[in-house]
């Protein structure tokens, strides 16, 4: 287990510095009623994060072979083309950042007429596939879980370590709200400024790094050992 949770470390950790989402729940913050909504919005993403691991991890391990290098191997396989995916999606990312203006998405313009329940299924859909950027990383976490076929408690806790860690990232404008109540907007507001000027730079290097230490990994398990 603590062998997987090390592997899965940098993935976590680019989806703690999810942009896109950190600027959704600080929008939402921002709105009537957002504490509310943006405790939905936390809710949403940690639960969904911790259940696609979940099933990943013990369905997958159970349709595994017992001691299958095949079932190594694939694993590798797709580990190796997320990670050259993500590669691409840092190169994209840097590109974005010569000759254009930054702008937040269009869909958060509408993200503080969401009721709870809305924010709750944005919440989980950002966390897992409705994020593009996102999605490579969950299914490279996934397909680390299935391949290590560990027994179900051992998924369930590292399936809850990792979502954890995944989630401080969208946690943090919560919790400036809680304990900084009367510095919160102005806080905010500097957030959201700062993280859509710098949203290309940060994913592009997130993506980099961690498309790197996966592909890399891949290769290297295809390597003939002394």
């Amino acid at each position: 287990m603590n062998a997987v949770l090390a592997d899965l470390l940098p993935a976590a950790v680019a989806l703690m510095l999810s942009i896109i989402a950190i600027i959704a729940i600080v929008v939402m913050l921002t709105s009537t009623g957002g504490k509310q909504k943006a405790w939905f919005f936390l809710i949403g993403w940690m639960a969904g994060l911790m259940v696609v691991l979940s099933i990943f991890g013990i369905v997958g391990g159970k349709l595994a072979s017992p001691g299958s290098s095949t079932d190594a191997k694939e694993a590798q396989i797709v580990k190796l083309i997320l990670g050259l995916v993500m590669i691409y999606l840092a190169y994209k990312s840097f590109r974005s950042m010569h000759g254009s203006e930054h702008k937040t998405p269009k869909w958060l313009a509408s993200i503080d007429k969401t009721s709870p329940l809305m924010a709750l299924g944005l919440g989980a859909g950002l966390a897992t596939f409705l994020n593009a950027k996102n999605l490579p990383i969950v299914l490279t976490m996934g397909t680390d879980l299935a391949a290590a076929k560990l027994p179900v408690g051992e998924v369930l806790i590292t399936a809850l370590i990792l979502t954890i860690i995944s989630s401080i990232g969208v946690a943090l404008p919560v919790m400036i709200t809680v304990f900084d109540r009367k510095g919160a907007d102005a806080l905010l507001a500097r957030m959201r400024a700062s993280l859509v000027e710098h949203n290309a730079a940060i994913t592009g290097a997130l993506f980099l790094v961690v498309g790197v230490t996966f592909a890399g990994k891949a290769i290297l398990s295809f390597l003939p050992h002394s």
